[in-house]
């Protein structure tokens, strides 16, 4: 008797955690979440006795301003989570982000509205699935910043580890090895140091590996000098440029439009749901929670798509002529930046960095605007380089 009453026990433990993980994954493949919440969120208990997320109000305006200013690709993963932190972000014990911690919460596609059980030891769940809770960014933003953390876009955030005396370092590359050049202080007679520029591969075969930083960098001023683009073309280009941007404007316009209006349908047809239910009562219960889930996760999308198609109030203008004037004196502006703004304004220029040899800077790629800029005669290689800029080895 002893063994049967176990047995019986034993059994009835195994089909309540049976029921119990149906109705998980039943709410999870409606958008629920069954699981402990990110940081950001909380679950709380509604009035139907069900358990749903909501957002931590200081916690989440944090966590979208990580995600914002880190898809920007001007600031590195540590300086963003330094300045969060800084602003009061705290982790699960009360103590500032730690590196991993953050990591993970940059790679969480939760805060883009979706929810994932990859990792978790579950079986037949589905691994993506829209979610029904509020989310904090864009999926834009979330997809910006997944490509930002797998080297698919490039950044311009500058070096975490950078030497301020060097603005070239890791940038300019030996033209005969492809190495990144270095930066360091030789001593002299009277213990006077003197800043040079060498090639760190210790097998490179290029003579005068070691550059003085002032010829390098003087050098460099020049080559931006020469890549200079044609100001008739310049012009031409912001023109075109501002036609493109007031069409792009039109139409983010109109889609939003749409979009408002699905949304607003939408929550008419939420309302008409829960009148039908509470006061004309012609649906039951189940048939309500059911029509509820599936309007919630339209709606949601449709308040993404209300969101990706809000176009920024930009003085299109203003960002137009400050453009041209970095590009016509692009040598001034990168002698008159700081060191970290220099590494920012070289990198746009020139994303995959410059080589140079016996006094010559050559390039693979330069920036699009410059490329587009130069007059159409020199763009096909078979006529002639672009002036300053000399094929690559």
């Amino acid at each position: 008797m002893e063994h049967i009453i176990s047995g019986v026990a034993q059994y009835e433990n195994r089909q309540r955690a049976r029921r119990t993980v149906a109705g998980m994954k039943n709410k999870q493949e409606k958008g629920g979440w069954c699981f402990r919440t990110p940081l950001g969120y909380r679950n709380v208990t509604d009035g139907d006795e069900r358990r749903t997320v909501i957002t931590v109000p200081e916690d989440a305006a944090l966590i979208q301003q990580a995600f914002e200013m880190y898809a920007t690709g001007l600031h590195t993963k540590q300086a963003v989570l330094k300045k969060v932190n800084t602003l009061g972000l705290k982790g699960r014990a009360g103590k500032p982000l730690p590196d991993q911690s953050f990591d993970r919460m940059l790679r969480n596609p939760f805060y883009a509205g979706f929810i994932s059980v990859t990792g978790r030891k579950v079986k037949d769940w589905p691994e993506m699935k829209k979610g029904i809770h509020e989310a904090l960014v864009s999926l834009e933003t979330f997809r910006k910043v997944q490509d930002i953390l797998a080297g698919r876009q490039v950044t311009i955030a500058p070096r975490q580890r950078y030497n301020p005396a060097f603005p070239l370092r890791h940038f300019v590359r030996c033209g005969a090895c492809d190495s990144p050049l270095t930066g360091s202080f030789s001593t002299g007679r009277g213990k006077k140091k003197y800043p040079y520029y060498h090639c760190q591969n210790n097998d490179c075969t290029a003579e005068g590996k070691n550059i003085n930083r002032e010829l390098l960098e003087g050098q460099f001023v020049e080559f931006l000098k020469r890549i200079q683009p044609n100001s008739d073309y310049l012009r031409l280009y912001m023109a075109i440029l501002t036609d493109v941007w007031q069409k792009k404007q039109s139409e983010a316009y109109d889609r939003l439009r749409a979009a408002e209006s699905k949304v607003t349908e939408l929550r008419e047809c939420k309302r008409k749901l829960h009148e039908a239910l509470v006061y004309q009562k012609v649906i039951s219960h189940e048939d309500y929670l059911e029509m509820k889930a599936d309007l919630e996760s339209k709606l949601a999308l449709g308040e993404i798509e209300q969101r990706e198609a809000r176009s920024v109030e930009l003085d299109v203008e203003a960002v137009i002529n400050f453009a041209e004037s970095v590009l016509t004196d692009a040598a001034r502006l990168w002698q008159e930046m700081k060191p970290d703004q220099q590494q920012r304004f070289q990198k746009v220029l020139f994303p995959k960095g410059v080589q140079y040899s016996a006094g010559v800077y050559r390039t693979a790629q330069t920036c699009i605007m410059f490329n587009d800029l130069q007059p159409e005669e020199l763009q096909n290689p078979r006529l002639v380089a672009l002036p300053g800029i000399e094929p690559g080895f």
